[in-house]
C-alpha cells in the first residue's frame, strides 16, 4: 500500500476548484466566490440508442440575453408608443437613436423585454427609428394613454428585464419536506429502490436522476400549505403527486407508472359509460399582469368538440402561476386535455373485492369486452361489506388526480 505524496502547495488555477489533485498538500488555496453573479447554462436531456439517456450542460449564446445598464432615458408620449431619448447632457448627440444591448435601437431591432418607470412596467412590441431618439411601440394601447395607465411624463425610463434565481421544481419539492416527513416513510422522485420507472429501460449510470425536472422556479412558500405549494410546482413541470398505501410520497412526471391495484369486471353489463357531457370546449385562462399594458389572457378552442356539440361552451379560469401568455396558453391546453379525458368517464357496479379502494387511488382496470387495460383514477367509491360488492366511478387518468379534482370543482 503506497501513501500519497505530500507536497508543499496545491494552487487553484483560475480561482476555480475544479481540478483533480493526485497528491495531498499541506496548503490548498480556496476558490474565490462572488455573491452578485449568476451563472447561466442550458440543461438538455437526450437519448442514445446504445447508452440510453444522458444529460448535457452547454453554454448559452450571447443572443439569449440582453445587456442591461443603469442608463435612464426620457420619453415623450405618442400614439400607442413612446419616444425614448437621451438625457440632455453636454457632448451627447440628441439627433440619433438611443443605445441599448450594445447597439442602437433602430427599426427592426429587438426591443427591450421591459421598460421600467417609477409608476410601473411597460412591455414594448417593436422599435421604430425616429429623428431624435427611438420609438418604442407598446402593446394593448388601443384607446388608452400612458396617463390613463398612471405613467407620468416626468418619470425616467430604464430598459431591462427581471431575473429570478430558483431551484429545480423536483429539488424544491424535496426541499419542502426537509424535517417535515411526519408519517411518510419516504419522499422521492421515483419509486424507492426501483429506478426511474419511466416505462423505458435506460443503461445510463444514475438513471433515476433523469426523473428530475428541467424547470426552475423561484417562489417564497412561507405561510403556504404543503399541498398548495406542491400543486403550484406541478403546474410548472406537469409532475404528479403520488402517495401509496405504504406511506411513500412520490413527486414524479406524468410518464411515471404506478398502479396499486388491477381490477377486472367480467360482466360487461356492469360497466356503464357516463361521460361528462357538459364539459367546456373553449377555455380562457387569465394570469397576473406583469406590466401596465399587459393583457395576460389566452383563449384556446377544441374545434372538434365544438363541431360535435354544435355550440361553444366557455369556461374562464384564473391561474396565478401563468406569468406570461405562453404559460397561460399552456394551462388552457392542459384544461382542454382534461376535459377530453373526462369524456371517458365510466362506472363499474357490483365490483367484487374492492372494499379497500378510496377516491384518489390510481388503478389499472381491464374492460371485459375489449380486454384492454386502462389507467383510471377513482373519484367516487361506495362499498357494501356484507355482499363484498362495490360501485366505483372512474375517470381515464393522464395528468394527475389533483388536476382531475380541480377540473370537477
Amino acid at each position: 500500500m503506497s501513501l500519497p505524496v505530500l507536497t508543499g502547495n496545491n494552487a487553484v488555477v483560475g480561482k476555480k476548484q475544479d481540478a483533480i489533485h493526485s497528491s495531498v498538500a499541506s496548503q490548498v488555496s480556496s476558490p474565490i466566490f462572488v455573491d452578485n453573479a449568476v451563472h447561466h447554462a442550458i440543461y438538455t436531456v437526450s437519448t442514445d440508442t446504445t447508452t440510453g439517456k444522458y444529460q448535457t450542460v452547454t453554454r448559452p449564446s450571447s443572443a439569449d440575453f440582453q445587456v442591461t445598464l443603469p442608463k435612464a432615458y426620457t420619453f415623450e408620449e405618442r400614439s400607442a408608443s413612446m419616444l425614448l431619448k437621451h438625457h440632455p447632457a453636454h457632448g451627447v448627440n440628441e439627433d440619433m437613436p438611443v443605445f441599448f444591448n450594445d447597439d442602437r435601437l433602430d427599426t427592426g431591432s429587438t426591443p427591450p423585454l421591459l421598460l421600467f418607470t417609477e409608476d410601473g412596467r411597460l412591455i414594448p412590441d417593436s422599435i421604430t427609428s425616429a429623428t431624435k431618439g427611438s420609438v418604442a411601440n407598446l402593446l394593448n394601447m388601443r384607446g388608452r394613454t400612458l396617463d390613463s395607465l398612471g405613467v407620468s411624463g416626468d418619470s425616467p425610463v430604464h430598459a431591462g428585464q427581471i431575473v429570478d434565481v430558483g431551484l429545480r421544481t423536483s429539488d424544491l419539492a424535496m426541499r419542502l419536506f426537509k424535517g417535515k416527513n411526519h408519517g411518510l416513510n419516504s419522499v422521492s422522485v421515483s419509486l424507492p429502490f426501483s429506478g426511474p420507472r419511466s416505462g423505458t429501460i435506460t443503461t445510463a449510470k444514475g438513471g433515476s436522476l433523469y426523473r428530475h425536472s428541467g424547470h426552475f422556479v423561484s417562489k417564497d412558500f412561507r405561510s403556504t400549505s404543503m399541498v398548495n405549494a406542491l400543486r403550484f410546482l406541478a403546474r410548472h413541470d406537469h409532475y404528479t403527486l403520488y402517495n401509496d398505501r405504504y406511506g411513500n410520497f412520490v413527486y414524479a412526471p406524468s410518464a411515471f407508472l404506478q398502479s396499486d391495484r388491477r381490477l377486472v369486471n367480467e360482466i360487461s353489463s356492469h360497466i356503464i359509460t357516463n361521460p361528462v357531457a357538459d364539459a367546456s370546449n373553449r377555455v380562457i385562462i387569465t394570469g397576473p399582469s406583469n406590466a401596465l399594458n399587459s393583457n395576460n389572457e389566452a383563449h384556446v378552442d377544441d374545434v372538434e368538440l365544438q363541431k360535435r356539440d354544435g355550440s361553444i361552451k366557455t369556461q374562464v379560469y384564473t391561474d396565478p402561476t401563468a406569468n406570461t401568455r405562453v404559460a397561460a396558453r399552456k394551462t388552457a391546453n392542459q384544461m382542454l386535455r382534461l376535459n377530453r379525458k373526462a369524456q371517458g368517464s365510466f362506472k363499474s357496479i357490483n365490483q367484487l373485492d374492492a372494499w379497500d379502494l378510496q377516491p384518489g387511488t390510481v388503478i389499472t382496470f381491464q374492460h371485459p369486452t375489449t380486454k384492454k387495460d386502462t389507467r383510471a383514477a377513482l373519484v367516487e367509491a361506495t362499498h357494501a361489506m356484507s355482499s363484498r360488492q362495490s360501485e366505483i366511478q372512474m375517470l381515464s387518468y393522464e395528468m394527475g388526480i389533483s388536476d382531475l379534482f380541480n377540473l370537477m370543482l
